[in-house]
């Protein structure tokens, strides 16, 4: 993995962290299992994404996103 991927996805796990208010030590998280994450967290969650990481989400893209991490991260590997 390339060094701007990987500081893409540590920055990631800190919006994360921050937005649910918890820290996660880097598991996999799924909407069902983390209560924090609702949809106003989510739309927080990628307000911050495109601010702090430089990506820019379509529609279609930010409601796919409203899964899981592992989707998420997956996403910006591909979008880096």
């Amino acid at each position: 993995m390339n060094t701007n991927v990987a500081n893409k996805i540590e920055k990631f796990w800190e919006i994360f962290e921050n937005v649910m208010g918890k820290q996660m030590g880097r598991q996999c998280q799924s909407v069902t299992s983390l209560g924090e994450w609702d949809s106003l967290s989510h739309v927080e969650l990628i307000f911050e994404m495109e601010r702090e990481l430089e990506i820019e989400f379509c529609q279609d893209d930010i409601a796919k996103l409203y899964s899981s991490t592992d989707v998420i991260l997956e996403y910006i590997r591909n979008k880096v």
